[in-house]
């Protein structure tokens, strides 16, 4: 009778948060990985909803990334553009149809080949070893770099470090692993289609299984730009900036362009780059940009204001991913 009862209790909950409070599913979400922190499943249909207020469908590929699968290169009759970002570039938020790689692809028509390497909760040293694992079998003609906000403190997994210049690949260290019930539970239907189960998920103390979203979906303290302690900021800014020239700098080696952009925030100062939140960040980029390592895509601030961002809570919505591959587009033809 208890069991039944208790039964019973989670079931009224249930329904209960689902009319009063309907909560952020997502399913199927991450696999565990030996060489990152977070990744997402191959070959799969994700879709992430709140109740009936949204919802979008993320579809991944043989390489677990959103998009159509594209063969790595094995001849040099069509270009290749490989990009790398977090959520932004992965398209969290939007349809599979409205993410900037799939405006993009439309723009550039069969002129290039467009692979999204987009993973959400990514920083630059995750995103440095996908490149060198994975996007440089593509052998890109041009490397586009997603900025965020939240990238300097997400570039802290350990699987990439530099010395002497060189990066050097590690596993993921065992403070970054999921525990075994963590895992367990991402890989339940019953539970991550739970409302009840992701709101007591998304109240668990920072670095619990709440922290997955407020890594991946943004929300919270820890998804504004530029939070924390300024010794700490520093730190995170300077190694940023050595990830970032380390990066720029093999690329120029290889004779291959790397295009940097950053994501748009409403901030005290209006509609800007979430670049100008890190001042060591944004005067390193110039410094890269002067000596002719990478290149700063301005995107058209002015316009990107006027539409709002996703209703999932990611700053850009359809219209902003389509303004980012115009400017994108208009970089590759000037180049």
């Amino acid at each position: 009778m208890l069991a039944i009862a208790l039964l019973v209790g989670v079931g009224l909950a249930e329904v209960l948060t689902r009319l009063v409070s309907p909560q952020v599913t997502m399913f199927p979400r991450y696999v565990t990985s030996p060489d990152y922190a977070f990744e997402f499943p191959r070959n799969a249909t994700i879709r992430n909803a709140r109740g009936n207020l949204w919802a979008f469908t993320y579809t991944t590929n043989d390489i677990g990334r959103r998009g159509p699968f594209v063969t790595p290169a094995v001849t040099d009759d069509v270009p290749n553009l490989v990009l790398v970002g977090d959520s932004y570039t992965f398209g969290i938020g939007v349809d599979d149809g409205d993410v900037y790689s799939a405006h993009l692809q439309n723009l550039l028509g069969n002129a290039w080949r467009v692979v999204n390497g987009g993973m959400p909760a990514w920083g630059i040293d995750s995103e440095i070893k996908w490149f060198y694992r994975t996007g440089a079998r593509y052998k890109p003609r041009v490397v586009v770099l997603q900025f965020c906000g939240n990238d300097p403190w997400d570039s802290n997994t350990g699987v990439t470090t530099v010395a002497d210049g060189q990066f050097e690949f590690h596993p993921v260290p065992i403070s970054e692993q999921k525990p075994a019930w963590m895992v367990w539970a991402s890989q339940s239907r019953l539970l991550q289609s739970s409302h009840l189960y992701s709101l007591l998920r998304s109240v668990m103390p920072d670095g619990g299984a709440g922290d997955f979203n407020l890594r991946v979906l943004g929300t919270g303290s820890r998804g504004d730009p530029g939070t924390g302690a300024s010794a700490r900021q520093t730190r995170q800014e300077l190694q940023y900036l050595e990830y970032l020239r380390t990066f720029a700098e093999r690329l120029s080696d290889d004779g291959i362009p790397l295009l940097l952009l950053s994501v748009t925030h409403d901030g005290k100062s209006g509609h800007t780059y979430d670049l100008v939140t890190y001042p060591l960040i944004e005067a390193g980029v110039r410094r890269l940009e002067e000596e002719g390592l990478l290149r700063f895509v301005e995107l058209p601030l002015s316009q990107m204001q006027k539409y709002k961002g996703s209703p999932e809570g990611h700053r850009w919505g359809p219209e902003h991913h389509r303004l980012v591959a115009e400017a994108l587009a208009a970089a590759l033809r000037d180049s």
